[in-house]
């Protein structure tokens, strides 16, 4: 990457950034002053990516921020920790505090930020798939599979076992439709299983340290919520019918769901991207989509995949899409958007489209007993399934 291409993108994340965020924009402002002349710091940055192709603009500033966040959370830079929030820092400056650690950072910092990758690591996400599974499952009591491509450390698995923090709102007009009403028990999921080319584990402490260092330092209600559900993770990974990380590129994907995930007349499936696939490029996201859809096809209406995701070489909204075969077409409709973190989602006409279209012939779901936080398989359904 040459320098001033990387002080490009640095610029346009900093408009992005100058209202929303203090100590990360301040730190994008010194970098993109500093970019302006030859700097030996970023001589090594552009050496440890040497090669390396980045995607969205956001992508290569948003890492060495997140790296920079790290160092700040391990105690290794301790003048930028007394900037940020997160750290228990609450002096301005960091802006000045990052170029002085750059100047003298070691090469294993730059060495680690050749391989590293931002994390989908946002549990409020997790509305992406709320939502559509009351739609087109709730209504007919069928159980499902839960799949998610992209999934990081796999905390949006969980989010039926933490608080709605998503705020629903209605759009369209007078044609929108009320959005399906939260379940407040944990939803009868089959199976959780969270696919990446490198899952990132609740129980390793460096993974979890840079799953809060791709957090913005001031956004401490988000790192809240980041440990809350890599506790319930770990809680719940330890259950027969717990999440469970698979390695997997996006290409092998669509082909390991066809080969670990057989169609049954009384289960659904229900596939997930948020904020995943836009890291994709256009030939490899049109790879992405046929496999799915030959993957799904022969789940017929109980097949559905669900993105949260920007419009592809778009910075606005994010668009929550479905995708289902309806018929003999693999069909596709807008259901919502939403900011980035999911905070608010604006409900859009067409939820119709995730209605069964025959008749309701799921099984009843049944509980017995109350549902308990932490205790998965609390359901039992005919055919030996719980």
């Amino acid at each position: 990457m040459e320098r001033l291409d990387f002080r490009e993108r640095v610029a346009k994340l900093l408009a992005y950034t100058a209202d929303k965020a203090p100590q990360t924009a301040g730190m994008l402002r010194a970098l993109e002053a500093d970019l302006a002349k030859e700097t030996g710091w970023f001589g090594r940055l552009a050496a440890a990516w040497k090669g390396r192709a980045f995607g969205p603009s956001y992508e290569a500033p948003l890492l060495l921020l997140a790296a920079l966040h790290r160092e700040a959370l391990a105690g290794r830079a301790p003048a930028l920790a007394k900037t940020f929030p997160s750290c228990g820092g609450t002096e301005k400056g960091a802006g000045p505090a990052a170029l002085a650690f750059l100047d003298k950072a070691s090469a294993s910092f730059f060495e680690a930020l050749a391989g590293e990758s931002l994390q989908t690591n946002e549990p409020a996400r997790s509305a992406a798939w709320l939502l559509p599974a009351c739609a087109a499952f709730l209504t007919r009591n069928l159980p499902f599979h839960l799949v998610e491509l992209g999934t990081s450390a796999g905390l949006v698995l969980v989010g039926d076992y933490l608080p709605r923090s998503t705020k629903l709102a209605l759009a369209g007009g007078d044609d929108a439709e009320e959005p399906p009403r939260w379940r407040d028990s944990p939803y009868p999921v089959l199976s959780r299983h969270g696919l990446d080319r490198r899952p990132r584990r609740v129980s390793k402490p460096e993974d979890v340290l840079w799953l809060k260092g791709c957090v913005w330092p001031h956004d401490l209600e988000r790192l809240g919520r980041l440990e809350k559900a890599a506790a319930l993770f770990a809680a719940l990974e330890k259950e027969p019918s717990g999440p469970r990380l698979r390695e997997a590129s996006f290409a092998e994907m669509p082909a390991w769901i066809q080969a670990n995930l057989k169609p049954h007349p009384e289960e659904g499936l229900l596939v997930l991207n948020a904020q995943a696939a836009d890291f994709l490029s256009a030939a490899e996201y049109e790879a992405l989509k046929d496999g799915l859809g030959a993957a799904l096809k022969s789940w017929g209406e109980r097949g559905l995949w669900i993105e949260l995701e920007l419009p592809r070489g778009s910075d606005g909204e994010h668009e929550l899409r479905a995708h289902r075969w309806i018929g003999p077409r693999f069909e596709s409709r807008l259901l919502g958007r939403a900011d980035s973190h999911a905070k608010t989602l604006r409900v859009e006409p067409g939820w119709d489209f995730l209605r069964p279209l025959g008749p309701v012939t799921g099984p009843r779901i049944t509980r017995e007993e109350p549902p308990k936080q932490l205790q998965p398989g609390l359901y039992r359904f005919p055919g030996g399934n719980s």
